[in-house]
């Protein structure tokens, strides 16, 4: 499912279905992993290309502190999104992966 956030944070849905997911990563997206600790809870970021995520701004939206959130190591990107690094797409995550969108994407 795709998440919603407030802007502020820098991260938003503008897209309800996969359909449009595809488009926007087809566009010059990038999709980026994170996993909130101790839970090992899984999320990732579809952003544009080059851009970068803010994991203190990601951290605010997720109701969690920024010690708890970091970058999935590569066994994390095929354990918990079933994607090795660098081959993970906007759709076909395991289903329990949050999906965010930055704002950044509007502008691609």
């Amino acid at each position: 499912y795709v998440q919603s956030v407030a802007a502020a944070a820098g991260l938003e849905c503008f897209f309800e279905d996969c359909a449009a997911a595809v488009e926007a990563n087809a566009e010059g997206g990038n999709v980026v992993c994170f996993v909130v600790k101790p839970s090992r809870r899984p999320v990732a970021v579809i952003t544009k290309e080059g851009s970068k995520v803010s994991s203190a701004a990601l951290a605010k939206s997720l109701n969690v502190g920024k010690s708890k959130l970091s970058m999935a190591t590569p066994a994390e990107c095929i354990g918990l999104f079933g994607h090795a690094p660098g081959t993970v797409p906007p759709i076909g995550l395991k289903e329990d992966v949050e999906v965010w969108l930055s704002c950044h994407l509007k502008a691609a």
